[in-house]
């Protein structure tokens, strides 16, 4: 049975970060998802990138009940931008249980490093929790369910230490917004030495009470410069 795991230093402030993935970090990734073409008949297009992978719980489910590229649009039907989007509402199976994956290219973790990036999500998810998105560090030799997650939207804990602040509504507080555009960012540096990609993880139990989840702007960062050599994946 899972259960939520915080890895002591795992996770990181935003704030408390000494380099922005801006002039002096050193980008290994950054995707915004951009390049794909979704058909202009349909919100929904197939997520091919180069190095990137995609695990299924379903493989026979449509778009998008499985991960695809979500096409955002105008009211006048004009492109505003994609993004990573997956949404289970349409399942019929009520003992519906599982995760579909969404990887990243492998990176080598040679120093200090994080993963920062963008997602939006109901806040049915905190107020139900029968659907969640995790993220998972998967190593060179594991498949992604075989590590603990060091990220949660339902887990206040970890939401906070990836950058977000509490929503405070005057007479509740909440850990995040429904629909608002967080972004976490989690250190890495726990896997200095060893090659990974980053999983994010749709996790649903039963097809009631469930929304859609987005991921955008994925980047894999340096948060200080390299000053020698760096291995060679």
């Amino acid at each position: 049975m899972e259960k939520f795991t915080y890895y002591s230093g795992a996770l990181l402030l935003a704030a408390a970060i000494s380099v922005s993935p801006g002039a002096n970090a050193q980008n290994l990734l950054n995707e915004n998802f951009e390049g794909i073409t979704v058909p202009s008949s349909s919100h929904y297009g197939t997520l091919e990138l180069e190095g990137w992978e995609i695990v299924d719980r379903d493989p026979s489910l449509e778009y998008p009940m499985k991960w695809c590229v979500y096409d955002s649009k105008d009211k006048d039907g004009n492109h505003l931008n994609n993004k990573a989007w997956i949404d289970a509402m349409g399942i019929s199976d009520a003992k519906a249980k599982g995760s579909d994956y969404l990887m990243t290219p492998w990176v080598q973790v040679d120093g200090p490093m994080s993963v920062r990036f963008s997602w939006s999500a109901s806040s049915m998810a905190l107020d139900a929790k029968k659907f969640d998105l995790r993220v998972r560090i998967v190593e060179e030799g594991q498949q992604p369910g075989d590590q603990d997650f060091i990220f949660s939207i339902l887990d206040p804990k970890m939401v906070l230490e990836s950058g977000i602040q509490p929503v405070d509504y005057g007479w509740y507080t909440v850990p995040w917004e429904g629909w608002a555009k967080n972004v976490s960012t989690l250190d890495l540096s726990d896997y200095q030495g060893k090659k990974v990609r980053v999983a994010f993880e749709y996790y649903i139990d039963g097809n009631q009470k469930i929304n859609s989840i987005e991921v955008d702007d994925v980047s894999i960062f340096r948060t200080q410069a390299v000053t020698g050599p760096i291995a060679t994946p």
